[in-house]
């Protein structure tokens, strides 16, 4: 049977609960869908120290208030993997998942993003824990210690390039011979404080994050 809402939000991580909350406060019906537990990569953050209004608070805490304030004015979260999206000939819209269909005036799509995986093992096992994938919000859990980043790109190289700034000392790992990041960014190699290691094969990348 096909679930009507008013509005549907693909998504249920920071983005789509901001998004059901002012939308159900407006007294529309409301209907989270996500593939995974509400509040996304909330719930693999060990700790949050620049959310506004704590100064320090577990990701999965965090994820479970803002849970409960998206809620609060009836929006519903169903689990289910979005399959299908079509318009209607009388301009709602249909939403199939694999678990219901559901029809609706509106969607919103808050998907997020996922970080890219090494794919090598343990790596799971340590996310949070001393495996990050994102400098910027998890940098300074490791002042004055010393971190590995893997990768020769762009990204890589900024995220290498900000550490520095925080922790004693970086090695940067890539499998590659040269780095592929953008001559401006190469001038990282310049500053005493990081380390480039050159043709590491993927299979020991992790073994040396944990040496170090």
């Amino acid at each position: 049977m096909t679930e009507k809402f008013d509005v549907v939000i693909i998504g249920a991580g920071p983005g789509g609960m901001t998004a059901a909350t002012y939308a159900s406060r407006a007294n529309l019906s409301v209907v989270m869908l996500d593939r995974g537990i509400y509040g996304g990569q909330m719930n693999n953050t060990a700790e949050v120290e620049n959310y506004p209004g704590y100064n320090s608070i577990m990701g999965a805490d965090l994820s479970e208030k803002m849970y409960a304030s998206s809620t609060q004015f009836g929006a519903e979260y169903q689990f289910g993997t979005v399959k299908h999206i079509e318009t209607n000939a009388d301009n709602t819209w249909h939403v199939v998942t694999d678990m219901n269909d559901y029809q609706a005036n509106s969607v919103i799509v808050a998907t997020g993003s996922e970080y890219k995986k090494l794919g090598v093992p343990g790596e799971l096992d340590y996310a949070g824990r001393g495996v990050s994938y994102c400098a910027v919000c998890d940098g300074a859990f490791f002042k004055g210690q010393e971190v590995v980043v893997v990768g020769g790109g762009d990204s890589a190289i900024e995220e290498a390039t900000y550490l520095a700034g925080i922790v004693d000392h970086v090695t940067v790992v890539h499998r590659g011979d040269t780095l592929k990041a953008q001559p401006i960014c190469k001038s990282v190699r310049l500053m005493r404080i990081i380390l480039i290691l050159f043709g590491i094969p993927k299979c020991n990348l992790l073994m040396v994050m944990v040496q170090k």
